[in-house]
């Protein structure tokens, strides 16, 4: 098999003939590209072998456009660029409509009550992400770009907009069709504070702890009426606390509610008619602790 070895071969860069590259042998299969002023010690840029190539002087290679995924050389800017740092870190005061540009960065937000409308998921490379924090005593709101369907996901539950509360913060990140979002501004809708707000209602906290709460109908007096809890608590329940609602109308009478036959699943509301004319059949307001 032949071989070409090449020493001190210039290959012209400008019209200065004393600034060019050359290739110069160093070791048997192995020659480097070199630049420098003829006669002057070189600056090695990159040395080949017959089993690989290596980067002498990457200040010499030019960064490749963000989010490159070709086989360019990449530098320790484009490393920056995408991800492994935070390109820049950023203050917005206003709403504004954010475009890639702003993709990779840490963006504080400094107006309250802005809302700040999304990137296009479908124009973002897979796997770019922004990063915001509120830094006012307001909350502000995150949205999509209502010029598409992409949406924001916490978990599996998609939403078209977010909420950001005083000192928060969110991690956006993009598959190219839809966004997810982590951090503390999207705890409330995690798991761990998986809630119910409605009348009969219920709130978990991280710790395990559930709180329950509600409105029966109206317990006849002298008697017990069953109510089951919205959600069942896992081990116990702790405590059950329940009072009457009484009349809109001040009336001279009292009513005496307990409770009884406490579980996991419910318990019982019992009324008591202690004394008065006007003692009647009433609802119970009742909360309940557990885990």
């Amino acid at each position: 098999m032949s071989s070409l070895k090449l020493d001190n071969i210039q290959v012209g860069r400008d019209s200065d003939p004393t600034k060019n590259f050359h290739f110069r042998t160093v070791a048997a299969n192995d020659f480097r590209l070199s630049s420098g002023n003829i006669g002057s010690p070189v600056n090695d840029l990159m040395k080949l072998t017959n089993t690989d190539v290596t980067l002498l002087n990457p200040k010499a290679i030019a960064t490749p456009p963000q989010f490159d995924n070709s086989k360019l050389l990449a530098t320790t800017d484009w490393v920056k660029q995408n991800g492994l740092n935070f390109r820049e870190q950023i203050n917005i005061s206003s709403g504004l409509i954010l475009d890639t540009s702003y993709l990779g960065k840490f963006t504080f937000i400094t107006g309250g009550g802005t809302t700040q409308i999304l990137p296009v998921a479908a124009q973002c490379p897979n796997g770019s992400c922004i990063m915001f924090q509120n830094t006012t005593n307001q909350e502000v709101y995150l949205q999509r770009n209502s010029s598409t369907s992409n949406l924001i996901y916490v978990a599996s539950t998609g939403l078209t907009s977010i909420g950001i509360r005083a000192g928060e913060a969110v991690l956006l990140i993009t598959d190219g069709f839809n966004w997810s979002a982590s951090g503390t501004g999207v705890l409330r809708h995690s798991g761990s504070f998986e809630k119910s707000f409605s009348t009969n209602g219920y709130q978990r906290l991280p710790s395990g702890l559930i709180l329950q709460w509600g409105t029966t109908s109206n317990v006849t007096y002298d008697s017990r009426a069953n109510l089951t809890f919205p959600i069942s608590f896992p081990t116990t329940c702790c405590s059950v606390v329940v009072s009457y609602q009484g009349p809109t109308v001040l009336t001279d009478h009292c009513q005496s509610y307990g409770v009884s036959n406490i579980t996991t699943s419910g318990f019982q509301v019992e009324n008591q008619w202690v004394y008065g004319s006007n003692g009647n059949s009433f609802p119970a307001k009742w909360i309940a602790i557990g885990y």
